[in-house]
């Protein structure tokens, strides 16, 4: 039997879909769909991979959208709704293994890792920043974003998988609850 070669890097053709790259770009298309949202900021959930780089992305985005116009976001992290580290190590323990790359299949959801009061302080920032047409975006980023409070528009990054075991591997990001350094924001 013969099977096709593994690609690296494959390509597959959606004429239906419009693909574009970099941070403004992403700011052009979030400020046009901002406007769809009258009478307030728009908020913004961008879910992702845990081992996106967080911090650098909400930067270079915020920059991008203080370029197109608007006013600076209010940007959250989705990491400060996490159960503390050690009430993390103990629930994901039975799925973590000594290989930094691979672990055991978690079967439980998302939501069994947060700390929901620190969920409802979120939500009531949110609530509480939601002023005026003015305001920039608001902004809830990491993992879970997009469940842990209501988003006009959703996104979601992602880094390619071959890239997240190399950094796994180089020890530059962490599973959850896999000690100290596990938090990659």
């Amino acid at each position: 039997m013969m099977t096709a070669p593994y690609r690296l890097a494959p390509v597959h053709r959606f004429p239906w879909l419009n693909l574009s790259q970099g941070y403004t770009a992403l700011a052009a298309w979030l400020a046009r769909a901002a406007g769809a949202v009258e009478g307030r900021p728009p908020r913004v959930a961008i879910d992702g991979f845990s081992g996106v780089r967080w911090a650098p992305f909400i930067a270079a985005l915020t920059g991008a959208l203080q370029e197109q116009g608007m006013a600076a976001p209010l940007c959250l992290s989705a990491e400060g709704c996490l159960q503390p580290e050690d009430a993390l190590a103990a629930h994901l323990r039975p799925f973590l293994t000594d290989d930094p790359v691979f672990g055991r299949l978690y079967r439980g959801h998302l939501a069994e890792l947060w700390d929901w009061e620190a969920v409802e302080a979120l939500r009531r920032r949110l609530d509480a920043a939601t002023t005026g047409p003015g305001d920039g975006p608001l902004i809830v980023y990491g993992p879970g974003a997009a469940g842990l409070a209501a988003a006009d528009l959703v996104l979601y990054v992602d880094v390619p998988k071959d890239a997240g075991q190399a950094l796994a591997a180089a020890g530059e990001i962490f599973p959850w609850a896999a000690g100290s350094a596990s938090r990659s924001t």
